[in-house]
């Protein structure tokens, strides 16, 4: 994995005004991530594939389809 986990979606929305947005919820220590990324973080795209209104599986999914390198935005 890329040592995150991330929150949020349509489906799921955890900020508290609604936002739907995907974000990083954790960064793993001594991940790849670490140094990088921080909780809070907004992910508004994977490769090219955009994230914004988009279930919070659908998220994961295209995470987990990225393959062993990704361009986040």
């Amino acid at each position: 994995g890329f040592g995150i986990a991330v929150s949020g979606g349509v489906d799921s929305p955890h900020f508290a005004n609604g936002d739907p947005s995907i974000a990083i919820s954790d960064v793993l220590r001594a991940g790849p991530a670490e140094g990088k990324l921080q909780v809070n973080d907004r992910i508004n795209s994977v490769n090219n594939i955009s994230l914004e209104n988009v279930d919070h599986s659908r998220a994961i999914q295209v995470l987990r389809d990225s393959g062993n390198s990704v361009h986040l935005v």
